[in-house]
């Protein structure tokens, strides 16, 4: 049996893709595993370079753009090893990553899915691509920077987890970013695959409480450490790029079932924190000169999703 079955969704990413393909072969010499890329209608000649370049991948070109859960699910019924790897095309695994998890996923049998610890080259975030799931205390706690100022308090705790604060060891999690996550086999037999519902986004985190939900542990391995480029594909057009305000608001909804109060609370947290980076962002362009351009972009992205935001609560 293989140890490991990888499964990488793409969409127009064609050389990330290829420099995710490489870091994947080179880093899993100590592994055997079996890869699939599911090409989701790419148009940037990806599928030929995959066909081209990498003879052992098992390549499914579908006709049309199904979205990230019902891509993944295509590829899990062919899968062969007890472990199953979600990897985006936008990632680059660095030496001895997956054997970490692997190992970590043998010796502790009571987690159901482990992730790495991603880091965003291109970006000064702080925040690890795992945490808890979304409520009004950890959203309000998160965008109004009270899980920044108290980092290592329970109660301040935000829907993520911070950089230098919580990567000092493996800790159990409520989500794990579907960038990167490694999940038995057998805890799709029982739970089920990804949802469907979402095109892309909040859909791993629907998937990691359904795994909790039956008996399942989170972990977060650190140790493990996976560049992601973030937001290759969804970056294309902005109809996507803020897809993800519309997932997490549809999925809060429906995991929580709010009262009205409890809808419009959650509305105005999310519009407000979104308008108040896109402010900040603004006064730093204004009042650092050399960082400029950065901090105005940055302000234009949150104004972006502050508007898309506002526009899912109009709709109701």
């Amino acid at each position: 049996m293989m140890d490991l079955s990888i499964v990488i969704i793409s969409w127009n990413t064609r050389d990330l893709l290829r420099d995710c393909l490489d870091s994947v072969f080179n880093t899993t010499i100590e592994l055997t595993t079996e890869v699939f890329v599911v090409d989701n209608n790419s148009s940037d000649g990806s599928q030929k370079a995959v066909r081209d370049a990498y003879p052992q991948v098992k390549l499914i070109e579908n006709t049309e753009n199904v979205g990230f859960a019902k891509a993944n699910n295509q590829a899990f019924p062919l899968c062969s090893s007890q472990y199953i790897l979600l990897l985006n095309s936008d990632t680059r695994v660095t030496d001895g990553a997956l054997k970490m998890l692997v190992n970590f996923m043998d010796t502790h049998p009571e987690a159901g899915a482990v992730g790495p610890k991603l880091i965003h080259p291109e970006t000064s975030s702080r925040f690890l691509s795992c945490g808890y799931q979304p409520t009004l205390r950890t959203l309000f706690n998160q965008y109004f920077f009270l899980s920044h100022l108290f980092p290592r308090w329970h109660v301040f705790r935000g829907t993520n987890l911070l950089i230098g604060v919580h990567d000092d060891q493996p800790r159990a999690v409520e989500w794990l970013s579907g960038a990167c996550f490694l999940v038995r086999r057998s805890v799709i037999d029982q739970v089920g695959p990804l949802s469907e519902q979402w095109f892309m986004y909040a859909e791993d985190m629907e998937w990691c409480d359904r795994i909790i939900s039956h008996g399942w542990l989170l972990y977060h391995v650190p140790s493990a450490i996976v560049e992601h480029w973030h937001g290759a594909s969804s970056n294309q057009n902005s109809t996507t790029s803020t897809m993800w305000i519309h997932s997490l608001r549809t999925y809060f909804l429906q995991r929580k079932n709010p009262c009205r109060l409890s809808q419009l609370l959650f509305d105005i947290v999310l519009i407000l924190g979104l308008a108040l980076r896109a402010t900040l962002y603004t006064v730093l362009g204004t009042l650092h000169r050399k960082q400029r351009i950065k901090f105005y972009s940055n302000a234009r992205r949150y104004q972006l999703y502050t508007r898309a935001a506002l526009q899912a609560s109009l709709k109701g």
